[in-house]
């Protein structure tokens, strides 16, 4: 069985270099440069799910949302501590 090769250009010193048909990758042997070998036949096909892109984009609004709120209501109890304390202070300087 003979094994077949393709002829490849290297990206980085433009060598001529005969690789075997089926690989994806090969170093060239003038400069050691990383060849990747493409098909321009070949074509990758992807999947994307906009149901789940959605849902995610709507779990990450919902917890930027629960956090608001939560920041809120720590606002709020710190702000009616601090108006307790100042109210409590105030009528113990007046009754003093």
């Amino acid at each position: 069985m003979a094994i077949k090769l393709i002829s490849v250009k290297c990206p980085d010193c433009g060598a001529t270099l005969s690789i075997e048909e089926g690989r994806k990758s090969a170093f060239c042997s003038y400069c050691g440069a990383k060849v990747l070998i493409n098909n321009e036949n070949e074509h990758i096909y992807r999947n994307i799910d906009e149901a789940k892109i959605r849902e995610a984009e709507t779990d990450r609004m919902i917890k930027l949302r629960q956090l608001e709120i939560e920041e809120k209501s720590n606002f709020s109890k710190k702000t009616m501590i601090i108006i307790w304390l100042s109210a409590t202070a105030l009528l113990f300087l007046i009754g003093i």
